[in-house]
């Protein structure tokens, strides 16, 4: 999400954008870039400044859901994490 439209981005690049409270690695499955800008789920992570990784096609989002771990810190989808 702090990346600029168009540029990808590694779990490693991520992880490095991260504060050292952020344990958890989050992403937002959506159409298009500015969906994911525009969702209300986003709003509760910018709050809080985290990090969230947008993917883009449903193929993503499989393979972000059936992943565990990336160096130690869990996978979750933006929509069932308990951010507020």
């Amino acid at each position: 999400s702090k990346t600029m439209n168009g540029e990808i981005s590694s779990f490693e690049e991520y992880v490095s954008r991260c504060t050292p409270e952020q344990k958890d690695i989050y992403y937002l499955c959506a159409p298009t870039r500015d969906l994911a800008v525009q969702s209300p789920y986003l709003e509760a992570f910018e709050k809080a400044g985290r990090e969230v990784i947008f993917v883009y096609s449903a193929i993503d989002d499989f393979v972000m859901a059936n992943l565990d771990k990336f160096q130690g810190r869990r996978i979750i989808s933006a929509e069932k994490s308990d951010i507020d």
